[in-house]
């Protein structure tokens, strides 16, 4: 049987280490082609060598999530190399901690940028693309166990998990009022060893 992984095109954004490089490797494993984003281009060049260098087609594209042209730009290039996209992994982000009358205006804006206005984006730009190619597709958003629980020293950022927990869910009946061949869920990891908090 044919893995239904083999021959799609993964897009991930925040793709260059953590969560995202995991998920990278884990589609690539099974066959699929990447497209890597992020802003870190040194470490973005050297996952996708590794990738390479195991027989994986990686196209790798600096985006910054926080900007609706960036992201778009992204799309634009995955469907101009790859000529489709399938799985789009809406991952990038950052944890800002502290009790929450210390966070300033600043640490909100920054993590709201990228924790929730990068997945908003993401979806813009890919979600109707998805439904007009017509071959299947998804859309993965990672928020957190802070979308679903709330921690001290963590209200920023457990604000951000829980809108994108809302949109994921949303974003799922939503689809499914549209088309069957395209889809939506959501990842709420707990703690991960993955450099976020620098």
């Amino acid at each position: 049987m044919t893995d239904p992984f083999r021959g799609r095109v993964a897009v991930i954004t925040g793709g260059a280490g953590g969560i995202g490089f995991a998920m990278a490797e884990a589609f690539a494993a099974r066959g699929a082609k990447i497209a890597l984003a992020d802003l870190d281009e040194a470490a973005m060049d050297a996952r996708a060598k590794l990738l390479s260098e195991r027989g994986t087609e990686v196209l790798c594209v600096r985006t910054d999530v926080t900007q609706r042209a960036s992201v778009n730009a992204l799309a634009d290039r995955v469907f101009q190399h790859f000529g489709a996209a399938h799985l789009v992994c809406n991952n990038a982000g950052i944890a800002i901690a502290g009790p929450l009358l210390q966070m300033t205006t600043d640490d909100w804006r920054l993590t709201m940028d990228i924790d929730f206005w990068g997945v908003v984006h993401g979806v813009e730009a890919f979600a109707p693309r998805l439904i007009e190619q017509k071959q299947g597709g998804h859309v993965l958003n990672t928020a957190s166990m802070a979308g679903l629980l709330n921690s001290p020293n963590m209200g920023v950022y457990n604000a951000t998990k829980h809108a994108v927990v809302a949109i994921s869910e949303t974003l799922y009946h939503d689809l499914a009022l549209v088309t069957d061949q395209i889809s939506c869920s959501v990842l709420c990891p707990f703690f991960v060893p993955t450099g976020i908090a620098n």
